[in-house]
């Protein structure tokens, strides 16, 4: 034991795996919907490259910007996402399990509603001012517990390592969906362009089309 924490041998069965329920889970529907996911915004990121070759007009120009940054950070959320699940793989091999992810699952259960009441329009935007006391708990938690000796180090790394990238995962699907909400208000406010340049059509939608991505994993 190091410092006080057992490390617990992982289990190499994985028969029992995918029998089990709970948070972030790379299954097979889920690794095709992240390939897809993943396809549409490397196409997104090849259409604003060739765009860019182009002429536009001051209107387009600044759309296009804040296109290019929805899709920053929609890649670096998804990148993110694939982590999480990756991380979710390896903890379910663990045999404390279960417990790890009774631990976990307030966190993200808390993050996931905010971001719904976000995307629902319900709440504005989501202060990590007001989750820090829950995100302090969950790792003081996981920590005690493996001080206690009930869950192992590895597991208790890893449910660290899903707390601090399911916050990052936050923050980078805010920072887009802020974007988009920004696009379409100025879309929906701007004149036409009297420019001769051609411009590019933005569509405006009259709900914000990115899923929460909390429930990406946690459903």
């Amino acid at each position: 034991a190091e410092d006080g924490i057992r490390d617990v041998e992982r289990s190499r069965g994985l028969g029992d795996v995918y029998k089990r329920q709970g948070l972030p889970v790379a299954t097979a529907a889920r690794q095709t919907a992240s390939l897809e996911r993943q396809q549409h915004l490397d196409a997104i990121g090849d259409f604003f490259v060739e765009a860019s070759r182009y002429p536009v007009s001051d209107q387009a120009s600044a759309q296009m910007s804040m296109g290019w940054r929805i899709q920053h950070n929609l890649v670096y959320a998804e990148e993110t996402l694939q982590r999480l699940n990756t991380l979710g793989n390896e903890l379910q091999r663990m045999p404390d399990y279960e417990a790890t992810r009774d631990m976990l699952k307030p966190w993200f259960d808390e993050v996931a509603e905010q971001l719904g009441n976000i995307l629902g329009g319900s709440q504005g935007v989501l202060e990590f001012v007001e989750l820090a006391p829950a995100y302090d708990k969950v790792k003081r938690t996981l920590l005690q517990s493996a001080l206690a000796g009930h869950i192992s180090r590895a597991s208790l790394d890893t449910g660290l390592q899903m707390c601090s990238l399911s916050r990052r995962l936050a923050e980078q699907w805010l920072r887009a969906l802020g974007h988009l909400r920004a696009m379409q208000a100025e879309t929906a406010v701007s004149p036409p362009s009297s420019s001769s340049s051609p411009d590019v059509a933005m569509p405006v939608q009259d709900e914000p089309v990115l899923a929460n991505p909390c429930l990406l994993y946690t459903s």
